[in-house]
């Protein structure tokens, strides 16, 4: 699977911090996993996994409904 850029801003905004700040992709450099993380780390260490929709459309397939 294509690796999602980082610090790639996506439409979510991080329900934690209330500072308005859209979610980006972070990665894990000790197992190469990827996640959303606040940009406003370390204020805010909010963390969620990335959207199945943002993952199929970094694999080439069509986004679902």
């Amino acid at each position: 699977m294509k690796k999602i850029p980082d610090n790639l801003r996506i439409e979510k905004y991080c329900p934690s911090c209330g500072s308005g700040a859209k979610m980006v992709v972070r990665t894990n450099h000790q197992n190469d996993s990827q996640f959303l993380g606040c940009p406003n780390w370390p204020e805010c260490n909010r963390t969620e996994p990335i959207p199945e929709s943002i993952m199929m459309q970094f694999a080439g397939q069509p986004r679902l409904l």
